[in-house]
């Protein structure tokens, strides 16, 4: 028998990559393969659908420069909105779907 599974909180991660260059690192959001090839370090950041930090997951690598770990977290926030409108609009048509084969 199937049963819904049911979350307290919905978990977002975004994942980000730091790559150094001249002395700076700058961090790019969802790196492709390619910029995986050059980056120093990753990290992940999960936040749920309130907005609230859930977790981060840095294994290993370089240490990151003053405030670029705030700022990250900040733009996982900021995803959160757009991301949960998404996923919606993805089940109401997906329900919508099932609805009309059923008929």
């Amino acid at each position: 028998e199937k049963k819904a599974l049911k979350l307290n909180y919905l978990p977002i991660p975004s994942t980000f990559g730091v790559i150094e260059a001249g002395g700076e690192q700058y961090i790019i959001a969802d790196p492709t393969a390619d910029e995986e090839e050059l980056m120093s370090s990753s990290f992940t950041i999960v936040v749920n659908d309130k907005g609230m930090l859930s977790s981060i997951e840095k294994p290993g690598g370089v240490l990151l420069q003053d405030g670029k770990l705030l700022e990250c977290i900040e733009r996982s926030k900021a995803r959160v909105g757009g991301v949960v409108k998404e996923l919606n609009n993805a089940h109401n048509n997906r329900t919508d779907n099932n609805k009309n084969k059923a008929k």
